[in-house]
């Protein structure tokens, strides 16, 4: 039998601990280079998974120019919605 995890709320305080703390300490130094090694280029499409706060999608955005696009997927409309207000359009959420 499989058992459901618990998966708390993420409430819009969770969201701007995050983006001030986990952000910079972890997430915003990793970018780049992830971005470097998938090879991203102008023109690519790119999807990422788990955006959270979009992060690595703002970054991959930087590399593909007007002809590519990315799009960020999460389960967490707030991570989402802090993910617009950094200027990512591309992004859904759970349904």
């Amino acid at each position: 039998m499989i058992k459901a995890h618990f998966v708390p709320e993420i409430t819009e305080d969770f969201v701007r601990l995050h983006e001030k703390y986990f952000v910079p300490a972890i997430y915003a130094q990793w970018a780049h280079r992830v971005v470097e090694l998938a090879e991203i280029d102008a023109g690519n499409k790119v999807l990422d998974v788990s955006c959270r706060t979009g992060v690595l999608a703002r970054e991959a955005s930087l590399e593909i120019g007007f002809t590519g696009s990315v799009t960020g997927v999460s389960a967490s409309e707030q991570m989402l919605s802090r993910a617009r207000r950094h200027g990512c359009t591309a992004f859904i959420g759970q349904r």
